[in-house]
């Protein structure tokens, strides 16, 4: 395990995430509920293998919530610090080897680490009233845990005028070893798709469209 401290979202954390299955997209390779291979886990494995071509995609800008939730998540971690008297120790990205890692909002201690959501003032309400991790996160958070040697993750859902939620989680034995049978898998298959693929260079005449720089 190696762990870098470049800031979440420059170029180097772009860089280093290129052609790995992340943590956060795990659920594009087991469905969250049933443990079982997902229905995007083709599509996600031809996604790795057009960044491990280094094949251009158009860049597409973040939406108003996706803003809003990278710009919020500092907030959210002070809140978080003053309420537990806890120092949360900002990383950027933690590789498990050459081919797959995760980017933790943050490691707390020796044992523990932090997931912040900055969702919807719906979104919240709605895990509020459910209380308990969202179905749609639970293998980002056991696949952190799982990178990382960690034993427990701070869920922590944020918004100014709602009290946070705040979901303490711990391994799941289950899920973790079906990752640890799935994630080796499904890289083999990145491999062998790779391997029947050839790329070309584009035509100076062709190019994409930026919109990277506009917010929708």
């Amino acid at each position: 395990m190696k762990i870098h401290t470049f800031p979440q979202g420059s170029e180097q954390w772009e860089q280093i995430r290129k052609g790995k299955a992340t943590a956060s997209r795990f659920k594009d390779i087991l469905a969250p509920k049933t443990l079982k291979l997902s229905k995007s886990a083709e599509n996600y494995a031809a996604e790795l293998v057009a960044e491990r071509l280094e094949i251009e995609s158009p860049q597409f800008a973040p939406t108003y919530w996706m803003q809003y939730g990278m710009e919020a998540e500092d907030y959210a971690i002070a809140e978080f610090e003053h309420t537990n008297n806890l120092t949360v120790q900002r990383v950027g990205f933690v590789e498990l080897n050459e081919h797959c890692g995760c980017s933790p909002d943050g490691l707390v201690g020796d044992t523990e680490l932090i997931e912040v959501k900055c969702p919807k003032p719906e979104t919240l309400i709605r895990y509020q009233i459910n209380g308990q991790l969202p179905d749609e996160y639970r293998l980002q958070v056991q696949g952190s845990l799982w990178i990382t040697g960690r034993t427990h993750c701070h869920f922590y859902a944020w918004h100014p005028q709602i009290h946070p939620m705040h979901i303490v989680v711990c391994r799941d034995d289950e899920v973790i070893a079906a990752l640890e049978s799935a994630i080796p898998a499904f890289l083999e298959s990145v491999k062998v798709m790779q391997q029947c693929i050839q790329s070309r260079p584009a035509s100076p005449e062709f190019q994409f469209v930026d919109t990277s720089e506009e917010l929708v």
